[in-house]
């Protein structure tokens, strides 16, 4: 899916198949959005399937906002994308980095909370 860009971030809704077979077009997909140097916010909610490749392109994601000091959140977390986390040890809510925004009303990641309450 293309990625939609917001006025404050970009919008990145991944497919429900987001594996080694899908991998090289999102990474086109995201290079794209990375090009506006907006923060991005990953929305894995239609996400059935994913595998370690699709792993990787999150974190590359991940690694290249914060090379470029933009915010990185994921959202919405399908079972299968938490399950493909916690498979590798990932901590979902500890890959966000901090968001930022000049919206004080925005709000929070509810998400992020949610993990971290299941995990407490």
């Amino acid at each position: 899916m293309p990625i939609a860009r917001m006025p404050d971030r970009a919008l990145w809704t991944l497919p429900a198949e987001f594996n080694i077979y899908q991998v090289a077009q999102l990474k086109l997909e995201l290079q794209d959005a990375l090009a506006h140097d907006m923060p991005l916010d990953c929305n894995l909610a239609a996400v059935e399937d994913i595998d370690t490749a699709g792993v990787q392109l999150l974190l590359a994601a991940r690694a290249a906002c914060s090379g470029r000091a933009l915010g990185f959140r994921l959202t919405a977390h399908a079972p299968a994308s938490l399950e493909a986390l916690q498979v590798l040890g990932l901590d979902p809510a500890t890959l966000d980095d901090a968001w930022p925004t000049t919206d004080a009303s925005a709000p929070p990641d509810a998400t992020a909370a949610a993990v971290k309450q299941e995990a407490a």
